[in-house]
């Protein structure tokens, strides 16, 4: 889906991508001698518009929590006095296609706390033989453009040479590569791994050992589909770089896709004034479940929509207490097996003493939307989304 972007608009879009995947060498740690770049979008990011001085608070109670922030305006300026006041790391990209400029503001504990995560989930002592250099190219592909993605592997093969393998998840093998009928005419190897959406950490595992199984087999050059974009969220968030050099293509993450694919339900665009994108999994990326409570609660408090990610086995109940203790009238929207054809839009009654949150039947690929804008009346708000997928408001009846 293609969007009109204004100006110093805060929409989620390509280009915040593009440009984290630019600085993703200018952040990096060392562990066992090779040093890894660090996406500065890698857990996610809040983004806020320079001139929303009402967002100021949970501006600098994200940055103080180690989240990366987004500045989007219109026109260069002068740096946000967060710059002055929170150790950050400080860079501007422009996007003169689009006609904003984007301040990326990234704390020093961000880079601490993404180098701890990674030491504990790398797996040293790795024993390669005389195994050459592996070459990886991530690529993020959308589900939702799969007319795109034989663009996206000519692109790659013109400026790093023909891949000798692709390796995909099952997902992204059934959903996006066989869509687009790419078996019948790129003439490319496909290994395809399982994908487990309860268990991020051995999806990472899976990967790493498919790939370390190419390299010992001798094949060197290998394209990596990744839904979305590989930087945030996904199984470059671990992937071990000895022998390996990794180059990243990145996109439009899916969960965020999907969520802007929401808006033709509200009054207002919900994405607009700003908007904050995470993992509702917080013990997965090192976080504890009050830390997470309390940046949820800022970001609401201050009417900033929030797409959660990581949601078949995420922390609903947590959000639904930051909801409302908010104090603020919420939104909460369920998007459920996207891309399947049980795909299912759902607004949960939160305000119902009668919901059961144990009920929710989250499938796969599960993506949560809060936000302060309010929805179309029942009889006015579309029923189901351009791709045909349903949208339904549950009952306060639902239980487990």
């Amino acid at each position: 889906m293609t969007h009109l972007i204004p100006p110093g608009s805060v929409r989620p879009s390509f280009d915040i991508f593009q440009a984290a995947a630019d600085l993703r060498h200018e952040l990096s740690c060392e562990i066992d001698g090779v040093t890894y770049p660090i996406s500065p979008v890698a857990e996610g990011y809040l983004a806020i518009s320079r001139h929303r001085t009402e967002h100021l608070s949970a501006t600098a109670h994200a940055l103080r929590a180690g989240r990366t922030v987004v500045v989007v305006h219109g026109d260069r300026a002068d740096v946000l006095p967060f710059s002055e006041t929170v150790e950050a790391h400080y860079s501007m990209t422009a996007s003169p296609a689009i006609g904003r400029h984007l301040e990326f503001l990234v704390p020093k504990s961000f880079e601490k706390h993404r180098a701890d995560l990674l030491q504990r989930r790398l797996e040293t002592g790795v024993e390669l033989g005389n195994c050459r250099r592996q070459v990886i190219h991530a690529v993020g592909i959308r589900a939702d453009r799969p007319d795109v993605l034989l663009r996206d592997l000519w692109e790659m093969e013109n400026s790093l040479g023909r891949p000798e393998c692709l390796v995909m998840s099952e997902w992204a093998r059934d959903v996006i590569w066989r869509e687009a009928d790419c078996a019948e005419t790129s003439g490319f190897k496909v290994e395809a791994v399982q994908y487990d959406y309860t268990d991020f950490n051995q999806n990472i595992r899976r990967v790493d050992q498919v790939l370390r199984d190419l390299q010992r087999s001798g094949i060197e050059r290998v394209g990596l589909l990744v839904e979305g974009n590989p930087d945030t969220l996904d199984v470059l968030d671990g992937l071990s770089l000895a022998h390996r050099q990794i180059s990243v293509r990145p996109n439009l993450p899916i969960g965020l896709g999907v969520a802007l694919e929401l808006s033709p339900l509200f009054l207002d665009d919900p994405f607009g004034d700003g908007h904050a994108f995470f993992s509702g999994l917080p013990l997965r990326h090192g976080r504890s479940h009050d830390e997470f409570f309390s940046e949820v609660l800022r970001y609401l408090e201050a009417g900033i929509t929030c797409v959660v990610v990581e949601m078949v086995v995420g922390e609903l109940s947590l959000l639904i207490s930051a909801m409302h203790a908010s104090g603020r009238d919420q939104e909460m929207i369920m998007l459920s097996d996207m891309y399947s054809p049980s795909a299912a839009v759902r607004i949960l009654p939160i305000g119902n003493p009668g919901f059961a949150v144990s009920g929710v039947d989250r499938g796969t690929l599960a993506t949560v939307l809060i936000t302060n804008k309010e929805l179309l009346p029942d009889g006015v708000r579309p029923t189901s989304l351009p791709d045909g997928t349903r949208v339904i408001r549950i009952s306060a009846g639902v239980h487990s």
